[in-house]
């Protein structure tokens, strides 16, 4: 069973609940015998257990479940989306990703349909989960982009995809990695064994089987040389150099080194 804790350890709100979620927006869905309700932080009922799932409030919207069918209540637990779809997703800002016969598509705060339920979730990716404004999407074997407005904004083209970051999406096309804008050109052609995501300025690319990383702009700004490499963070990234891990600066110089 389940129950909370304050920032310093202390218990808070009994342990009692099958199962409990997150605090947002001041509550948190908590079950009790199978049924869904919401708490304040007083461990106060706000909205008494009676669906079948909730998850937590976003943009004053929660997605629940009514026997098989999800929808969307406000914060005094009136039904503001009717139950309808097979399931339902937080809401992201304004949007929510809505699932339909395996499909995914997204709806408003109004509960219209901005995007009809059309591209598949597939293991190992995320679900109309937006970095940048930009979700990716997946139709058949080829990726693309749509935006929080409902529009592909980049057609499905490419054998792999990305998440956006710092305004470029790494993509893959014939075997090769690169990196494109919003609308879809190449900033950065498809030239990489092998890379990743653009985090502090900089991207992990892999060239005859050592990684480096490239700027915004496609220039190496550290020289291939590391069995592996992970993003930049906070102006330090976790690599591996002649079979020890290391942590570099920006440089690429090594700030500390396994013994």
């Amino acid at each position: 069973q389940w129950g909370y804790i304050d920032e310093r350890g202390s218990l808070a709100i009994p342990i009692q609940y099958d199962s409990a979620g997150d605090f947002s927006e001041g509550l948190a869905p908590v079950s009790r015998e199978g049924l869904f309700g919401f708490i304040d932080k007083k461990g106060n009922y706000l909205i008494n257990p009676q669906f079948s799932a909730a998850l937590e409030f976003r943009s004053s919207r929660a997605a629940i479940m009514v026997q098989d069918q999800a929808g969307f209540i406000d914060k005094t637990g009136n039904m503001v989306i009717k139950p309808q779809f097979e399931a339902c997703y937080s809401f992201q800002r304004d949007v929510a990703v809505i699932v339909e016969q395996g499909r995914w598509g997204l709806i408003d705060k109004r509960g219209e349909i901005l995007l009809s339920p059309r591209f598949e979730i597939r293991d190992g990716f995320p679900i109309g989960e937006f970095f940048e404004g930009m979700a990716l999407a997946i139709e058949g074997d080829r990726f693309g982009f749509v935006n929080q407005q409902g529009q592909i904004a980049i057609e499905p083209q490419f054998e792999l995809a990305g998440d956006f970051g710092e305004g470029l999406a790494l993509v893959e096309q014939n075997g090769a990695y690169g990196y494109i804008d919003k609308t879809g050109k190449w900033v950065i052609e498809a030239q990489y064994e092998d890379a990743g995501v653009f985090a502090d300025g900089l991207a992990q690319v892999s060239v005859k089987g050592q990684w480096g990383y490239i700027d915004t702009e496609g220039k190496m700004a550290i020289l291939p040389r590391f069995e592996v490499a992970n993003p930049f963070k906070d102006g330090l990234a976790l690599v591996e150099l002649e079979g020890k891990w290391a942590y570099i600066d920006r440089w690429g110089d090594v700030v500390w080194r396994e013994k």
